[in-house]
């Protein structure tokens, strides 16, 4: 699927299942792979969250290059 509205979106996060967006489609194997490798490196703030990552630990890779 391409594309969800907002309300079926609601209802779909409502079972656990978190759409993602992705406009020019593809095949599933290709986007599975690129979900793979961001999961094994750092994944999003919302996708930390999903998984449990404490607010601290979720925003330490967002701060300013000077905290290096």
């Amino acid at each position: 699927m391409v594309s969800v509205g907002g309300p079926d979106t609601a209802k779909i996060i409502r079972t656990d299942i978190y759409p993602l967006k992705k406009i020019e489609g593809g095949e599933a194997t290709e986007i599975i792979k690129e979900f793979q490798k961001v999961m094994s490196g750092s994944p999003p703030p919302w996708l930390a969250k999903i998984l449990g990552v404490t607010a601290e630990q979720r925003l330490k890779n967002y701060h300013g290059s000077d905290e290096g």
